[in-house]
């Protein structure tokens, strides 16, 4: 029987990895999940979450908005009993009813708050709340690393996110991840949803290379570069319309992060965004993280610094 129970686990969690569609993983993460028994209380603080949710409860019945709005500010963790933990998250479809049912109760109770139009608070305090709550509970972003390798599997992640319209508001990447999110920062909804449907495959970012040989000489002669970063720049400056940092920021919101490497080893990386580098042209600082030595050349300041 547990044999039978093992074999049955492997399988979903088989076709779970090779799943081509969300609804194909979906499927797979339920199944999987009737095949494995869980003791969620050895996971997270059951009790400890059970008790916040009764608080929380009572709070909304019995109390007042300022009652709310204090409490809220001093019991608001991100990870409360820890209902983060990543075992609670493996394979599952969804969370535990628990953990829902107290995310869902602060959310009705921030929505109070925020819609009120009682004479109880005032619109300065409670604009203060909530931004001192935003602040203190953290933003969910998206982070793309780089690595040629994992390209293709950040257009399938954004893709998803796209189709079901969970894309973070935040979004930062590196060297090839910081390809994707310069799509991500420069697209309102709609054209993001064509772009995916219309326009990612016809893009070239590499020029083309005929054979060893040539990727030899174009070494030994482009200052040991396999790759001419003018195509890159070419293809970037049509994804991006030419934007600065501000600019996508002001038109979709979002806040856009790209790292770029110093060559110098004593140099930490600059982290550029709409507030650090507003006037900066999104293809430049995308073209800056992705020049990997042997790759593309460095890229040079106006002033020639590298």
């Amino acid at each position: 029987m547990r044999a039978e129970m093992a074999y049955r686990r492997k399988f979903w969690r088989n076709m779970m990895t090779s799943a081509l569609t969300y609804e194909e993983w979906a499927h797979s993460a339920k199944m999987l999940d009737k095949e494995t028994p869980r003791i969620e209380s050895d996971i997270y603080d059951e009790e400890l979450v059970r008790n916040k949710l009764q608080e929380l409860g009572n709070r909304r019945q019995e109390g007042s908005l300022r009652d709310i709005i204090v409490c809220m500010r001093a019991d608001l963790v991100r990870n409360l009993g820890n209902m983060c933990n990543p075992e609670l998250h493996k394979g599952r479809l969804h969370v535990p009813r628990l953990i829902k049912e107290y995310i869902d109760e602060v959310s009705t109770q921030l929505r109070m708050v925020c819609d009120s139009d009682s004479e109880e608070l005032l619109l300065e305090e409670n604009l203060a709340f909530m931004h001192e709550t935003r602040h203190a509970f953290g933003r969910t972003a998206l982070l793309l690393s780089g690595g040629a390798s994992l390209g293709a599997f950040h257009v399938g992640v954004v893709k998803t996110f796209v189709e079901h319209k969970l894309m973070p508001g935040i979004i930062a990447g590196s060297s090839v991840g910081s390809i994707m999110c310069s799509v991500i920062a420069t697209r309102s909804w709609p054209e993001l949803q064509t772009f995916f449907e219309d326009s990612w495959s016809s893009l070239q970012f590499f020029d083309q290379l005929s054979g060893i040989f040539a990727i030899f000489r174009r070494v030994m002669t482009r200052g040991g570069a396999v790759h001419d970063i003018r195509q890159l720049q070419m293809m970037l400056r049509q994804i991006t319309n030419n934007l600065t940092f501000q600019e996508a920021y002001d038109m979709t919101g979002r806040v856009l992060v790209i790292t770029v490497c110093s060559p110098r080893k004593n140099e930490p990386p600059r982290c550029l965004n709409y507030l650090t580098s507003p006037h900066v042209v999104i293809w430049s600082a995308v073209t800056a993280s992705c020049a990997f030595p042997g790759l593309y050349l460095n890229i040079k300041f106006s002033n020639g610094i590298v």
